[in-house]
């Protein structure tokens, strides 16, 4: 296969059939002269293959519940009511610490919190050993840190239940969250209770300098909830609060396989499609078929997507729909006027890549993950 630069700075691709994606295509032009308008695409990144398939990958609102291990044979879970809210709407979430052994467990107590702000209600964590939080935007465990908790209560005072003042530790009975707690107690346990606690939450309070504190419910965007124990586990959700506008939009984010961590400065071309088949396969990667024109040997390409014919004819091609994008330092992109029925885009920078063609959701915004480098990737509203 050979190529040559066109005086429009375009690439002209010579190409020959054999058993690749590019069989298909060079058939589909009758063998012809390809000219790949790829100045017109932005595409950069080589031939690749779809990942479409749909396993749950490490993103921010696929799974309302996670269980992480914890000291000692315990493990601590965290759950959402809903990982998609509107506003106004709650959210409702579980902290539970579980004895994970088939016996009992005796386990001392700690004061290793590993954030602050986890809280089972306004008086703190009580006699729990353990404590939920929400920041407003995307947190790992590793990041979550460098978050504000949100105040979920009002400030003011409140006749909170007596704290004992001293603890020794917490006897799991097995295979439970059910646990007694030993301290300063004469006769002990001090109470049996299950070790674990549900919040629910429309919004949060902000402080102001003025007299009393103002409500606001929690606006569109993603949110972190943060489950936590006295022993320094830290167990992370994400919800997301959207609304319906009556605008068609798309917003794709990129994430790493592994971690989940976001991906920025990569690469998305994206475009409207006419089919989830859509797609022909070019030397430099997939593309929406209207961005892709087969001329005749001996053509040449001007600019503006003008072709002159050997014969003298001219052609004018209409622009590419697909355009070219960027993710942020948190792996966004945000298209808020996505148009059509279906919507291509391929992720590209690194390697491998990935593409899909997606339906949208009609009169509402769009939200696609893509894991990387694996390609994996889901669509929800």
């Amino acid at each position: 296969m050979g190529s040559t630069i066109c005086p429009s700075g375009l690439t002209t691709y010579h190409m020959k059939a054999r058993g690749s994606p590019a069989t298909n295509w060079t058939a589909m032009i009758f063998g012809s002269v390809v000219v790949a308008l790829v100045a017109m695409v932005g595409v950069t990144s080589a031939l690749l293959f779809p990942h479409n398939s749909f396993p749950p990958p490490a993103s921010y609102f696929d799974s309302g519940s996670t269980t992480v291990k914890s000291v000692d044979g315990l493990a601590l879970s965290l759950l959402l009511n809903s990982t998609r809210i509107r506003p106004g709407q709650g959210i409702s979430i579980t902290v539970r610490e579980t004895n994970t052994l088939s016996t009992v467990n005796n386990v001392s107590a700690s004061t290793d919190w590993p954030l602050r702000g986890l809280n089972v209600g306004p008086c703190g964590p009580l006699n729990f050993p353990v404590g939920v939080a929400i920041i407003q935007g995307y947190y790992t465990s590793s990041s979550v840190s460098a978050g504000r908790p949100l105040g979920l209560y009002q400030p003011g005072e409140y006749s909170c239940p007596a704290m004992l003042s001293e603890f020794g530790s917490y006897v799991f009975e097995p295979s439970s969250d059910r646990a007694s707690i030993v301290g300063s107690c004469t006769p002990e346990p001090c109470f049996t209770e299950n070790m674990s606690s549900t919040i629910g939450a429309r919004g949060y309070w902000i402080e102001n300098f003025l007299p009393g504190a103002a409500f606001s419910e929690f606006a569109p965007g993603l949110y972190t909830a943060v489950g936590g124990d006295e022993w320094g586990t830290l167990a992370v959700l994400h919800f997301l609060v959207t609304q319906t506008t009556g605008v068609q939009g798309l917003v794709l984010r990129v994430v790493q396989d592994s971690s989940g961590q976001p991906m920025g400065g990569v690469t998305v071309t994206a475009g409207p499609a006419s089919s989830k088949k859509d797609v022909v396969f070019t030397p430099v990667g997939p593309t929406v078929k209207k961005c892709v024109h087969g001329v005749e040997s001996g053509s040449t390409i001007l600019n503006n997507g003008t072709v002159l014919f050997p014969n003298g004819t001219r052609v004018t091609y209409p622009p590419c729909p697909a355009k070219t994008y960027e993710t942020n330092s948190t792996g966004w992109i945000s298209i808020s006027n996505a148009t059509g029925q279906y919507y291509f885009f391929r992720v590209g920078g690194i390697n491998p890549s990935t593409y899909g063609i997606v339906e949208l959701f009609q009169d509402r915004t769009t939200y696609v993950t893509v894991s990387m480098p694996s390609g994996d990737y889901i669509a929800r509203p």
